[in-house]
Order: C-alpha cells, then sequence, then structure tokens
C-alpha cells in the first residue's frame, strides 16, 4: 500500500481499507530500494480496516529510516504488512517441547542476515525472536542482522569506487548491476548517501510486469519464475548537484554474494557473532 497520513505510533493507507490486516501482523514502513535501512517494522497493536489505519506502541522516529528527514516524507512512500502467525505458533510448539525434554536448557533465536529484500523476504522475524525470548525463561536472541549491517557499512575503504561528472543530473546510471551493501556518495567532501540520494539497485525475484490486479499477488512459496537484475542507479531526492564530480564507493566485499547463504567472510562474522554471544552466557 501507499501511505496517505503517518505519525510517531499509526499510519493510515487507502489500501488497507477493506483487507484482513488485523492485530499483531507486522508492517514494513518506508520505501525499499535496496538498503535494508529505508524501511522500519513494527507489530500492530490494533488495525481499523474500516478507515485504513494501523498503530503501533513502540514509536516510530525519522531518524530510523534513511533518506527522510521528518514522518512526513513518508506520506506517499510505500508500506507492507505480513502475517508471521504461523511462524510464531510453530516456533512456541518447538520451545515447549525442547522445554519438556530439556527444562532448563538455554535457547537462543538466531536472527536473520542483512538480505536483499527483493529476494529474500527475511523481514519481521526479528520482532517475533524477541517477542518469543521474552515471554520464554531462560531464552534470548543471537542479533545476527546488526553486526553484519555494521560489517558492510564499515567495511568501505575507498578501493571499489567511481567518479561521475554532475550536470544537474537527478539520475545516473551506473556500471554496477544486481545488489550490494554498504556504500558513500561524495559530493562537496560530504557523504550525501542516504540524506541526498539513494542508490536504486535491481535484482530479485518480481511478477512480470504486464500483469495486473489479481495477477500480481504471489501466495505461499516465492514465484522464482521472473528474476531480474538490472544496473543500479545513484538517484539524488534533493540538493542535486550541479557542477564538479560525485565519487560513488561502494564496500570492499560483502557478508554473502547471494545476501542469504555466507561466503566466507560472512562465515568468519556469523562465527564470532557466535563465539561472543556464548561468551557473554558463560560470563
Amino acid at each position: 500500500g501507499l501511505i496517505s497520513g503517518i505519525d510517531a505510533f499509526s499510519l493510515t493507507s487507502p489500501q488497507i481499507t477493506g483487507s484482513t490486516v488485523k492485530a499483531g501482523d507486522i508492517i514494513r514502513i518506508g520505501t525499499y530500494h535496496g538498503d535494508n535501512r529505508q524501511v522500519v517494522c513494527r507489530e500492530i497493536y490494533a488495525a481499523d480496516t474500516v478507515v485504513g489505519r494501523v498503530s503501533w506502541l513502540q514509536p516510530l522516529d525519522a531518524g530510523e529510516i534513511l533518506n527522510i528527514d521528518s514522518l512526513k516524507d513518508l506520506i506517499g512512500k510505500e508500506c507492507s504488512v505480513r502475517d508471521l502467525s504461523g511462524y510464531e505458533e510453530q516456533y512456541r510448539e518447538l520451545i515447549d517441547k525442547i522445554r519438556v525434554i530439556s527444562p532448563h536448557t538455554r535457547i537462543l533465536i538466531t536472527q536473520p542476515g542483512w538480505s536483499n529484500y527483493r529476494e529474500r523476504q527475511l523481514w519481521g522475524y526479528q520482532i517475533i525472536h524477541r517477542k518469543l525470548a521474552n515471554e520464554y525463561v531462560n531464552t534470548g536472541t543471537i542479533e545476527v542482522t546488526d553486526r553484519l549491517r555494521d560489517f558492510q557499512v564499515n567495511y568501505i575503504s575507498g578501493r571499489k569506487s567511481l567518479e561521475i561528472p554532475a550536470d544537474g543530473s537527478k539520475t545516473y546510471l551506473l556500471p554496477w548491476s544486481g545488489h550490494w551493501q554498504g556504500f558513500e556518495v561524495w559530493v562537496d567532501q560530504k557523504d550525501v548517501y542516504g540524506k541526498d540520494c539513494y542508490i536504486e539497485q535491481g535484482e530479485g525475484y518480481a511478477v512480470p510486469q504486464d500483469r495486473s490486479g489479481e495477477a500480481l499477488n504471489i501466495s505461499g512459496a516465492y514465484d522464482k519464475s521472473h528474476d531480474v537484475t538490472k544496473k543500479m542507479k545513484l538517484v539524488f531526492t534533493q540538493n542535486i548537484p550541479q557542477k564538479g564530480m560525485i565519487r560513488v564507493i561502494k564496500a570492499d566485499t560483502v557478508w554473502a554474494h547471494d545476501f542469504t547463504h555466507t561466503n566466507e567472510a560472512g562465515a568468519y562474522i556469523y562465527g564470532r557473532i557466535y563465539v561472543d554471544r556464548i561468551r557473554d552466557l558463560l560470563h
């Protein structure tokens, strides 16, 4: 849906009107261009499908989302809602069975990797995992997602970069294709990525764009019949440079080449996360 109104605790969208959205569902707020920091998730506390309004309890702050200065900037942006109640129910069944077999076992639920949401819809699961960890005794989480994010944004040396002459254009086609994580965009000696611009990334599963109406829906498993890979684009949303050079830098490496399954670097980071978490428990 598209957001028509929003504040720290609620939003409205005409697509919610007459829908099956309900309390307990997970809502993703913001338009996704390839960087997971462009969206944020909340558990829906109440839903009014007559007026198309949902609310949540954890306040939303504009500083959580890239490329916006205030929550009003989200008007016209996208929102998505998913029902993870079946997933949560299965996890509860698993924990209950483990408790019967071994009541004192310490259970740690691993958060998902920092995935490309256009290929793997791994959003909202963190909320379910933390809810379970809070409700069950001797249960916690392993916070993988944030560590992988920090790895990507801190692994930018400048070795993989390019310079583009600014000409007042809003959009510049980049020579890279697919998906990547970790960018900087320098204009006038300032990194303006996530403030004045974003990088549109074109890799993921999509529905053929000649469809319409109900034919656009995907239910059940991923529809991998239409895989899209496009060149990346640099898009300015404000303070468009009129002259000089634009320097675009991307991270030297990524934790997973498909942003789901770890490569060598990702396996090392995952390993360190687990070791650190176990050390926390031992102390």
